[in-house]
């Protein structure tokens, strides 16, 4: 007992820190936090799909909106003549909502023209392919262009 009592007093004439395995411990933990950069992204961590999902919603609802939009069309002519007598009033807020989706409309064409133009199964040869691997090669990777016009007609280069 005399011995271990003699050992410790000597550890602490030596360390004064040597039994502090508390501090020692979470100064380690602290350092080792600091250093792990897999510790430190999951800290700043922003949802990864939620985006995607936001934006499936959105197309969603425009979808929804396209097909009321229909349904009332078809009951606006199936009552046709019965109310030509009376005003029609447009707000500015609906002339608006027109206007936006009649640009999303564009949008969408201009989408769908360019996928139509750089579909694989409509292409003639390879050079497409070839050229979309050189440009990966070389690292410009960049859209291959054509008109409105050449996507609807079907016309390549």
């Amino acid at each position: 007992m005399k011995q271990t009592k003699l050992e410790i007093q000597k550890a602490l004439a030596e360390d004064a820190t040597v039994y502090e395995y508390d501090s020692i411990y979470d100064e380690m933990q602290k350092k080792k936090e600091e250093n792990n950069p897999k510790l430190l992204l999951g800290k700043d961590r922003k949802p990864k799909y939620i985006h995607n999902l936001l934006k499936a919603v959105e197309i969603r609802k425009k979808e929804q909106e396209k097909r009321m939009e229909k349904k009332i069309q078809r009951e606006r002519e199936m009552e046709k003549g019965e109310f030509d007598d009376k005003e029609a009033f447009v707000t500015s807020a609906y002339k608006k909502k027109l206007q936006e989706r009649a640009e999303e409309e564009e949008r969408e064409k201009r989408a769908a023209a360019l996928e139509a133009c750089l579909d694989v199964t409509k292409q003639k040869d390879l050079s497409g392919f070839y050229r979309h691997l050189l440009n990966q090669a070389v690292g410009e990777e960049e859209v291959p262009k054509c008109s409105f016009r050449e996507a609807r007609s079907g016309i390549k280069e």
